[in-house]
């Protein structure tokens, strides 16, 4: 339990990463690519990490105004090679280097369309583990596409990719997991909520029992001190309940779940039932139709038939009389 418990952190721990990284670092060109050619964002390279530039910086040092390539660099980059290079130019060794923000350069890098970005790292993993296979059944993936500024917005609220916490992180459980998966984690791990609820409140009741011997120890010095013990134990006592309310909620937010899917699932095998009864039915009074116009058609056939037999041997007899006079 203590190694799935790092492993979570380690997890949560990347993805903050990750979002930080992102509104710091400059973009990957690769990512970028996906809807532009090389031509479009040669532009917008960073001289630095040759990547797209994130809040573009303008370079305006009096030593290369006669250079006529677009020369800018991410708010990013540019700082730490300024720290680890004496203020020292990127583009030639000189001091007193100059610069400035390129809004121009913003605007129309903040309206670049894009896909999510935790979709593309998604797709190069994928890739990377299941070269030649095919593409990977269940993998859930996300739609969005629009502009880089509207980015964030996504990844923080609208992103099906985004990872959520389970609902016992506040008693030890730091998995975080896409929401779609949450349930699975919740009804995998129930022993395991159940252990960590279990030692939070072991740990409550020897903190209250603590308390409670402390505050006995302390009748006989200070009245003030007493009451203070009191109402530290009265706050964790109501601690405790808000704990086990929440606990018995989560646990009826469950069963509800499963019994709404369980619902869902007869009503799915009812409307089944019935629509194939319905085609049943449907296919037999065809066929009953096929049948009697079948039948029609027959006593039609023989109707005119005979009609024809008769009206043949009337027309001979007819003949035979007319040659006799």
């Amino acid at each position: 339990m203590k190694q799935t418990t790092e492993e979570n952190s380690k997890d949560e721990a990347k993805t903050e990463a990750t979002l930080l990284s992102f509104e710091q670092s400059c973009f990957n060109k690769d990512w970028i690519l996906r809807f532009y050619s090389q031509e479009y964002i040669q532009h917008f390279i960073c001289l630095i990490c040759k990547q797209v530039t994130n809040n573009p910086m303008e370079m305006e040092c009096p030593q290369h105004e006669a250079m006529d390539e677009t020369l800018i660099a991410g708010e990013n980059c540019l700082k730490l090679f300024l720290k680890n290079h004496n203020n020292s130019c990127p583009i030639q060794p000189h001091d007193n280097c100059q610069y400035s923000k390129s809004n121009v350069a913003r605007r129309q890098i903040g309206d670049l369309t894009v896909m999510c970005i935790r979709q593309f790292d998604q797709e190069l993993k994928t890739s990377n583990e299941t070269e030649g296979e095919g593409e990977t059944p269940g993998v859930i993936k996300c739609e969005f596409k629009g502009k880089l500024k509207d980015l964030n917005t996504h990844l923080m609220s609208e992103c099906s990719l985004n990872l959520i916490h389970c609902w016992f992180k506040p008693f030890g459980c730091n998995h975080m997991c896409l929401n779609q998966n949450l349930k699975d984690h919740l009804i995998a791990n129930m022993k395991l909520h159940f252990d960590l609820v279990t030692q939070l409140l072991q740990s409550m009741k020897q903190e209250i029992q603590l308390k409670d011997s402390l505050v006995k120890q302390m009748e006989r010095d200070s009245q003030q001190e007493l009451l203070k013990y009191r109402a530290d134990i009265e706050m964790i006592k109501k601690e405790f309940n808000d704990k086990e309310k929440k606990i018995l909620s989560n646990h009826e937010k469950i069963v509800k779940s499963l019994e709404e899917k369980n619902s869902k699932l007869i009503q799915d095998y009812e409307q089944l039932i019935q629509t194939l009864n319905h085609q049943y039915d449907e296919e037999k009074r065809e066929t009953n139709e096929k049948e009697i116009n079948q039948s029609h058609t027959l006593l039609s056939s023989t109707f005119a038939f005979d009609l024809f037999r008769s009206s043949s041997n009337l027309l001979k007899t007819f003949t035979e009389h007319t040659m006799v006079n």
